[in-house]
C-alpha cells in the first residue's frame, strides 16, 4: 500500500488525469474510465487503485446528479438495484479472497471483456435488439454490481443496458448518474471494511 508521502510525481499526474477523465465520463462519455483503470492498477496496485478511484467517482456522481437529477427514469433503477446489490456482494467475496496479483489479473480480464463488448456493440451497424425480459435487467445489474466492486468498471455495462432501453440522452445520463451515486456510496463501507 502506498502512503501519501511515497506517491511519485507520475502517480499524482495519473490520478489528476484520471479525475478529469472520470468527470468527462459522468457527463456522458462512457467507456473513458476503462482507459485509466489499468493504468491506475499498474501504478498503485489492483486493490488500492479501486479505493483511490472511489472518492473521485463519488464526487463526479454528486455533480452529475446535481445537474441531471430531474431526468432519471426511476423504473430502470428499481429494476437494476436488487441484482446490483447481489453483484456487489459477489464482488466483495471474490475480491476479498484474491491476492493483489490475482486481483490485477481479474481486473484485466474484466476490462478486456468489457472492451470487447463495447467494440462488438459499436461494430454492429444496426441498432442491436436486446431482450426486454426481467432476466436481462437482472443480469445487467448483477454484472454491473460485480464489475463496479472489483474495478469501478460498470460504466460500459450500464451504457449498453441504458442504450438498449432507448432512453433519450438526458434520461440516459440522469438515470446513470443516480445509479452510480447510489452504488458508489454503498461501496464506500464495503471498500473500508472488506
Amino acid at each position: 500500500m502506498t502512503s501519501i508521502a511515497h506517491v511519485a510525481s507520475y502517480q499524482w499526474i495519473l490520478a489528476v488525469v484520471a479525475g478529469m477523465v472520470i468527470g468527462m465520463s459522468k457527463a456522458g462519455l462512457n467507456g473513458l474510465t476503462l482507459l485509466f483503470i489499468p493504468l491506475m492498477a499498474l501504478s498503485f496496485g489492483g486493490k488500492a487503485s479501486t479505493g483511490i478511484l472511489l472518492p473521485m467517482l463519488c464526487v463526479g456522481d454528486i455533480f452529475a446528479v446535481a445537474w441531471y437529477r430531474r431526468h432519471a427514469e426511476i423504473q430502470y433503477l428499481l429494476k437494476l438495484l436488487p441484482s446490483t446489490l447481489v453483484g456487489l456482494g459477489v464482488g466483495v467475496v471474490v475480491g476479498g479472497r484474491l491476492s493483489n496479483d490475482s486481483f490485477r489479473w481479474l481486473l484485466g480480464g474484466v476490462i478486456v471483456v468489457l472492451l470487447a463488448l463495447m467494440i462488438w456493440q459499436d461494430a454492429q451497424k444496426k441498432v442491436v435488439s436486446y431482450p426486454s425480459a426481467w432476466w436481462f435487467s437482472a443480469l445487467a445489474g448483477l454484472m454491473a454490481g460485480f464489475t463496479t466492486m472489483v474495478g469501478n468498471a460498470a460504466g460500459a455495462i450500464m451504457g449498453i443496458y441504458l442504450l438498449s432501453m432507448h432512453l433519450p440522452k438526458k434520461s440516459f445520463i440522469g438515470t446513470a448518474a443516480w445509479f452510480f451515486l447510489i452504488v458508489n456510496l454503498l461501496k464506500v463501507p464495503l471498500q473500508v471494511f472488506f
